[in-house]
């Protein structure tokens, strides 16, 4: 029965492809277009069969071309001519995919263009589609404004490979006016984009500003044709999000015969990584959102970065299994997503809270992290970078939750709380949520607090010194800064660890020396590792700064955690370069009353992992130690990032492992699920979706049935491991 069911799934029939239609202000589809025969010249509408009516009319014949794109219609407008959109066509976001043959970079030349803030009273800028015209200033129009061509340009700017000049693509541009972002993409891949208050490159001459009515299909704003032919608009007043991105483009692939690549990394999975190997199991979460690629290049508003903006952890509470992941999506919402007992997920859109700190401006510091209470109460905590604690908790238990909120989303104590960043709540012995830390002021010049939960609201945290001051930063001279090397850990007698290095406000190069120190199990007190008593809050230079490992600065240490094994060693995982000069991966640990470095890695000259680089992860259980890293060959940085994994079993050696590999790890370092690692055992990995996937003439829509691509790789693995997982579940 199961090996029937095998080939069930293998030899399905592949649904109709269709598109998105929320949102959708214009469709046109050259086959709809009556004209004189086959290179007659078209007159009156070109019905649009969007439900908004914006039907185009044709001005001065472009030619009809029964075999145009794909050996399906479309519209020549070599001969000259374009058609004209309704007047109120004026959208403030638009985002457009056009199926195109561009037969030349001719001077003037566009397949789409708009005003995009309307006539007669020009403020802004007119949008093209891949604008083959150089920067010019605009003149004429009463304000004296200064402007230029905002989307993307055909030009020497480009590369060749592209530039599909002579051959069928599906051309695609996207802007909105609040905040103003615009790109252009060729067969899914971004050309160019232009933030605000760019320009495009030499000036040109300066032209007579003649105002469009709304808008142009095959021509540009003083009446020049598109150097082509098109075959399909499809537009939309929302920016689409990666999995309507894939959807369209796939559709309009399929129909026309032309291989696109749509964007990878573009959502959110959950990967099981196992104690030795590449990973096994994947659980696809979200279709879009990535912190990285759920926001396209060309908005200046993206939320970048490794680690900070992307959250997951899994909780035991009233005798179930939940699993909860955290991140910011393509519009910037907030979004959480719970699972119980591994069932389906629901999924919680904070679209209502303020965006107009952190995530509007597009920060990989602005961290969302969550902590569950014992009374299971989720508090979520959002958007830092210096500036007030941000948090908000749900109103019910996780177990009932519906996705609403209560409570505060300001300050907590009253101070010191106005420059947070970093702002980590942690669990507590008990398995709930226990503390929280953040760093008070900026890079260079912070404090580090740390505070209780006593079950109804915040204290100060144990053994603090003023208002739960931790780590004077402030106060030292010079001014520096603690970053943290992950939430602190407690050990088998209770021991609360935290583990720091200092930064004197210039990056890597102004970094040094790793500290680290314990709480007492009562809370009475902080110490050493040899048992020595730390003053609080620590201050730099001072007779009881716990010095974990003494490194210069200049020496490259960049970001790092830290784990506590079965026998009560911790173990740092960190970066810092070797006497060579190249960075490497090196392993601090206890051992004893003392503490004892290794180099792990042995990386030559050809990473460069100062330009984006997210710190190892280090994971520690019985006597094994495991340690996860981002790589990147600096010789080609964009064309190989492997995830990699460093092991070792007691006294062993370290053996790498590669466990992905792919170029969405460019911006990606790898998320833990620390909960299921303590609790568990288990690595898992918030991850990219890691997945490419190329449409072309032989995926055709209308085939009665095929086989599931399996292309050779990591890909192909996991659909085969889908494959067999739906299998098994029958």
């Amino acid at each position: 029965m199961r090996t029937v069911l095998a080939f069930l799934l293998l030899v399905s029939s592949v649904a109709a492809q269709t598109l998105p239609t929320t949102d959708m202000i214009l469709h046109l589809d050259a086959a709809d277009l009556s004209a004189a025969g086959d290179g007659g010249a078209i007159s009156g509408t070109w019905p649009d069969q969007s439900a908004a009516g914006n039907n185009a009319t044709a001005v001065s014949g472009p030619l009809f071309d029964a075999d145009g794109i794909g050996g399906l219609p479309a519209v020549n407008f070599a001969s000259g001519g374009y058609f004209s959109l309704p007047t109120d066509f004026k959208p403030t976001t638009l985002d457009v995919y056009i199926v195109a043959y561009l037969s030349s970079a001719a001077a003037n030349t566009s397949p789409f263009c708009t005003d995009r803030w309307g006539s007669p009273s020009f403020t802004g800028y007119n949008f093209y589609v891949l604008s083959t015209r150089n920067t010019y200033t605009q003149a004429g129009d009463g304000t004296g404004a200064t402007s230029s061509d905002r989307a993307g340009r055909v030009g020497s700017t480009q590369t060749a490979d592209l530039v599909p000049l002579t051959t069928d693509c599906i051309l695609q541009g996207r802007w909105r006016s609040t905040p103003y972002s615009t790109t252009s993409a060729i067969n899914g891949k971004d050309v160019v984009w232009i933030s605000p208050g760019s320009t495009l490159g030499a000036t040109g001459g300066s032209v007579a500003y003649n105002p469009l009515a709304a808008g142009r299909v095959g021509g540009n704003q003083e009446g020049g044709s598109f150097a082509g032919r098109i075959a399909e608009v499809v537009a939309y007043s929302t920016i689409q999000n990666g999995r309507d991105r894939r959807r369209i483009l796939k559709y309009l692939a399929r129909k026309y015969g032309v291989t696109v690549a749509t964007p990878r990394g573009d959502g959110l999975s959950l990967v099981k990584v196992p104690q030795s190997g590449a990973w096994t199991e994947r659980e696809t979460l979200t279709a879009e959102g990535h912190p990285r690629y759920g926001l396209y290049p060309g908005d200046p508003d993206r939320v970048i970065g490794s680690g900070g903006p992307k959250f997951c952890m899994t909780r035991t509470y009233d005798g179930s299994e939940y699993r909860i992941v955290a991140h910011y999506d393509a519009v910037r919402n907030l979004v959480i997503h719970r699972s119980i007992d591994g069932g389906a997920w629901t999924t919680f859109n904070f679209d209502g809270i303020d965006k107009t700190q952190v995530i509007h401006r597009g920060d990989g510091h602005s961290y969302v992290s969550l902590e569950l209470t014992s009374a299971g109460i989720l508090h979520v905590f959002y958007d830092h970078h210096n500036n007030t604690i941000r948090y908000t908790r749900s109103n019910a238990a996780v177990d009932t939750w519906t996705g609403a909120t209560t409570g505060s989303t300001s300050l907590l104590l009253g101070t010191n709380e106005s420059q947070a960043s970093y702002v980590v709540p942690m669990r507590g012995r008990t398995g709930s949520m226990g503390y929280l830390w953040f760093r008070d002021g900026g890079n260079g010049n912070g404090d580090q607090f740390l505070y209780q939960w006593n079950g109804t609201d915040w204290d100060a945290g144990p053994a603090t010194g003023t208002a739960g001051k931790l780590i004077d930063g402030k106060g030292s001279s010079p001014t520096e800064n603690a970053y943290m090397f992950g939430p602190m850990q407690f050990d088998s007698q209770g021991r609360g660890w935290a583990v720091w290095m200092w930064d004197e406000g210039g990056g890597v190069t102004e970094r040094h020396d790793i500290c680290a120190m314990r709480l007492e199990a009562d809370d009475s007190a902080w110490q050493e590792l040899d048992g020595s008593a730390v003053t609080v809050p620590v201050v730099q230079g001072a007779a009881s700064e716990p010095i974990a490992e003494t490194i210069a600065q200049d020496s490259g240490l960049s970001d790092g955690s830290f784990a506590i094994d079965g026998e009560d060693v911790v173990h740092v995982a960190y970066l810092r370069e070797d006497g060579s000069g190249n960075l490497q991966v090196f392993h601090l640990h206890s051992t004893g009353g003392t503490w004892a470095t290794e180099q792990v890695s042995s990386y030559g000259a050809g990473y460069a992992w100062r330009d984006n680089t997210s710190g190892p992860v280090c994971l520690a259980k019985g006597k094994t130690v495991h340690i996860l890293i981002r790589e990147s060959a600096a010789s080609t940085p964009t064309a190989r990032h492997e995830l990699c994994r460093y092991t070792k079993v007691g006294d062993g050696s370290w053996t790498r492992t590669v466990v992905a590999e792919g170029p969405d790890w460019q911006h990606c370092g790898p998320v833990v699920d620390f909960d299921a690692w303590w609790d568990k055992g288990e690595i898992i990995l918030l991850a990219p979706s890691d997945e490419e996937t190329k449409y072309t003439a032989e995926d055709n829509a209308n085939s009665a049935a095929a086989s599931i691509g399996v292309t050779p790789g990591s890909n192909g693995r996991e659909t085969i491991n889908k494959v067999r997982q739906a299998i098994l579940a029958k």
